[in-house]
C-alpha cells in the first residue's frame, strides 16, 4: 500500500511537523494539551537547536526542537526511534545544559523560568520499569513523592504502550498521540471534523503536499536510515552464522567481528559516528561496525 503520509518519528518528519515557523500551531497545541490544566502555550519562539559548550570543558550538543513560550517557559522536544544506552541520563544532561545556558552575566539569584524535555519514544524504556504510556520525572522527596521544584521536568511518552483506538480516544491528548502513532498506516487523518488542528496536521503531513526538493529530502533520509538498519541486520545474521560453524565462544566472537567488520578502522568509526547521531541503539552499532562499547563512548567524547 502507498504511504500518504510521511513518517512521523523520522528526524525530517518529526521537524517538518513540529519544527518549523510554518507549523508552530502544531507544537503550540500539542504542548498545551500535554501540560493541561498546568499552564497554557499562547505563543512559541524556535531557539537555536545547537548548543555550542560555553566553557572549554562543555561539550556541544543539538536539540532536534528547542523553544520558549512567550511567559518565558522553556521547552526541548527530543524524538529516539531506536533504544540507545543511556538515554535516561542523556535527557536529563539536555535538560541540566539548558538551565546552565540561562545563567547570566554577573550576580545572579539562581530565579530562572522551568525547563520542560519532552522525549518521544518509539520503544519501552527498559530503565522506566512500568507500563505506563506517560512517565514525568522531576524533583521530588523520595519518601512521599512530593515535588520540590518545578522548573526541572522530563516527560517521556513511551509510544509502543498507547492502546487506544480511534473510538476510545477521549481526549485531544490521546487524538494526538494515536494519530501520530497511526500516521504511517493511515488512509486519511483521523478527528479533522472534530478540531481544525487535525486538518492542519494532515496537511503538513500530506506526501503529495511536498515539493520536489521536499520529497527527496524526506526520500533520501529514510533510503539512509533503510540502508543502515538492512546493513546491521545483514552484518549481524552473518556474523552469528559463521559463529555458530566455528564453535560456541571464540566462534560467535570470531562472527561478529568478520561480518560487522566492514572497512578500515577510520571507516568504522565513520560509520559509528553517524548511527550514534541518528540515536541506534549501542548493540546496533556494535553488531554493525565491530567497533566495542569503549570505541563508542570515546567518539561521544570527541
Amino acid at each position: 500500500m502507498m504511504k500518504k503520509f510521511i513518517d512521523p518519528f523520522s528526524d525530517w518528519g518529526f521537524k517538518r511537523i513540529f519544527g518549523r515557523e510554518s507549523s508552530k500551531d502544531l507544537l503550540k497545541s500539542f504542548l498545551n494539551e500535554l501540560f493541561l490544566g498546568e499552564f497554557e502555550v499562547s505563543d512559541l519562539t524556535y531557539l537555536n537547536n545547537e548548543q555550542s559548550g560555553d566553557w572549554e570543558y562543555l561539550r556541544g550538543i543539538v536539540y532536534d526542537i528547542h523553544c520558549y513560550a512567550s511567559d518565558g517557559r522553556e521547552f526541548i522536544v527530543e524524538m529516539q526511534k531506536s533504544r540507545q544506552e543511556h538515554f535516561i541520563a542523556r535527557s536529563v544532561y539536555y535538560t541540566c545544559r539548558a538551565i546552565v545556558n540561562k545563567v547570566p552575566r554577573g550576580p545572579w539569584n539562581y530565579d530562572f523560568m522551568p525547563v520542560y524535555t519532552v522525549c518521544f519514544l518509539d520503544y519501552v524504556e527498559p530503565l522506566l520499569s512500568c507500563d505506563e504510556f506517560r512517565v514525568d520525572m522531576g524533583l521530588a522527596d523520595l519518601r512521599d513523592g512530593r515535588v520540590l521544584s518545578e522548573r526541572f521536568r522530563v516527560v517521556y511518552l513511551q509510544l509502543p504502550l498507547f492502546k487506544k483506538s480511534a473510538l476510545h480516544c477521549e481526549t485531544k491528548f490521546d487524538k494526538w498521540i494515536y494519530s501520530l502513532k497511526n500516521m504511517m498506516t493511515l488512509k486519511d487523518m483521523p478527528f479533522i471534523t472534530e478540531d481544525p488542528i487535525y486538518q492542519r496536521l494532515a496537511e503538513i503531513s500530506d506526501l503529495s503536499q511536498l515539493t520536489m526538493s521536499e520529497r527527496e529530502s524526506y526520500e533520501r533520509q529514510m533510503r539512509y536510515f533503510n540502508d543502515l538498519y538492512s546493513t546491521c541486520r545483514a552484518s549481524h545474521k552473518e556474523g552469528v552464522e559463521l559463529g555458530l560453524k566455528l564453535g560456541k565462544d571464540e566462534g560467535i566472537a570470531i562472527g561478529k567481528a568478520e561480518g560487522t567488520k566492514e572497512g578500515s578502522q577510520k571507516k568504522a568509526y565513520s560509520i559509528a559516528q553517524k548511527m550514534l547521531d541518528m540515536g541506534l541503539p549501542d548493540e546496533v552499532i556494535c553488531e554493525a561496525t565491530g567497533l566495542s562499547q569503549e570505541d563508542l563512548h570515546r567518539l561521544r567524547r570527541i
